[in-house]
């Protein structure tokens, strides 16, 4: 028996999996947080252990709801990931008062690729599936050709995109004064993803006065998750817990 609900985000998706596993809290006095996780990839599959389900067993550790997102990969469609984001914290605060949530309180946390879906839903305002809070760890939040992951951008722009796509599908250009608090994490030594992504989205929010944390670890490369040979691992979790205590 599993220790989380599985939970289809739609009825039909063609045979494209779609779904969340809720791992709720027990024995809480008080309503939840709770943080939908979007595991890395590359857009070739999500990763759904290190920064996916062992994440959200972390979570569910200090009284948080971890929900894990097994999203959708572009192939050819560019919303999907973003749609199925927003659909999963539309069905979480709908079902808030059943699975003991806040409502007022709900986040994304996205590593790697995921996180920039998690960006895009940050910064492109829409009531009904507005994030509280929001966690980025060594995400892409750029399309451009000096900071974006360029095996990602070409799965969901293709080879050659257009000025206009690179440019609306850059999220750290489209930071506004709606857009969410966040917690950024990186590595100075990710050759995979530049860091500059994670300076340059916390650089974003402190122009509009949003509350921002920052923390470039001077070692750790790129995919840590929750991987204990990371060498920060432990600070890494301390800090999230105490952001999110905050």
């Amino acid at each position: 028996m599993s220790d989380y609900i599985k939970v289809p985000l739609y009825e039909d998706v063609e045979g494209r999996v779609a779904e969340m596993y809720v791992y709720l809290c027990d024995n809480v006095l008080h309503s939840s947080k709770a943080v939908i996780i979007l595991g890395g990839g590359g857009f070739n599959h999500v990763n759904l252990e290190h920064e996916g389900h062992q994440f959200a067993k972390w979570l569910n550790s200090i009284g948080v709801v971890g929900i894990v997102l097994n999203y959708r990969l572009p192939n050819g469609e560019k919303e999907v990931t973003e749609i199925d984001l927003r659909e999963a914290v539309k069905t979480v605060r709908a079902r808030s008062g059943e699975w003991n949530i806040d409502k007022s309180n709900i986040g994304a946390a996205g590593f790697s690729i995921g996180g920039h879906a998690v960006s895009l839903v940050a910064t492109r305002e829409e009531s009904d599936s507005k994030l509280d809070f929001t966690m980025y760890f060594y995400a892409v939040v750029s399309m451009s050709d000096d900071l974006t992951h360029m095996p990602s951008r070409e799965k969901l722009l293709g080879n050659n995109p257009n000025q206009e796509d690179v440019e609306y599908y850059s999220s750290v250009d489209h930071i506004s004064r709606f857009t969410p608090k966040a917690l950024i994490m990186a590595s100075n030594d990710d050759k995979v993803v530049s860091p500059l992504n994670s300076v340059f989205y916390y650089e974003g929010l402190k122009k509009y006065g949003i509350s921002a944390s920052l923390h470039i670890f001077s070692s750790g490369g790129h995919g840590w998750g929750m991987k204990p040979d990371f060498p920060y691992h432990s600070q890494m979790l301390d800090l999230v817990k105490a952001w999110l205590n905050e």
